[in-house]
């Protein structure tokens, strides 16, 4: 696999790919994308083999960094009462606060596997992506001192 690319066929419909240092070996089936869905809050919704959670947090939680954690913090009145849940579309970019960045090469900083890409969920509001579960939270969606009500999206069953 390093020395031929990326990705290599094996016999059996199965595939060797690289990730970082490792090699993977998986299905050559990718698995179809979840459809888009809407996320109460607080309430929950079955996104692949896991769930994305919402909840109005209790008291305001201190500053959750923005890169890398399964769970995050969100203004709400920022992001209002409507959430979806789905997929990125091909070239989407989303808010790093000192500009934006496409939403695979954050997933890829953030070592998700190329193969679980398609199936990764993307939380949204107002056609804006709030946050790419276990990657990153956009900058506009950030809780701050002036923060009133707090967010929390949790993703449970993230794949390791």
């Amino acid at each position: 696999v390093a020395a031929g690319g990326p990705t290599v066929s094996l016999s059996g419909d199965f595939l060797a790919a690289r990730e970082g240092p490792m090699v993977a070996i998986a299905s050559a089936k990718v698995p179809p994308s979840p459809p888009p869905a809407p996320l109460p809050i607080p309430g929950r919704v079955q996104f692949g083999t896991g769930h994305v959670v919402s909840a109005v947090a209790a008291d305001r939680p201190p500053r959750v960094r923005p890169l890398g954690s399964a769970r995050a913090a969100v203004d709400l009145d920022l992001v209002g009462p409507r959430l979806e849940v789905r997929v990125a579309e091909p070239g989407e970019r989303m808010d790093i606060g000192s500009g934006s960045k496409l939403v695979r090469d954050a997933m890829a900083e953030a070592h998700v596997a190329v193969r679980r890409r398609s199936t990764w969920p993307v939380v949204e509001a107002h056609g804006r992506i709030v946050w790419v579960a276990g990657v990153r939270v956009a900058a506009w969606t950030g809780v701050t001192e002036v923060t009133r009500r707090v967010l929390l999206l949790d993703w449970e069953g993230i794949p390791r």
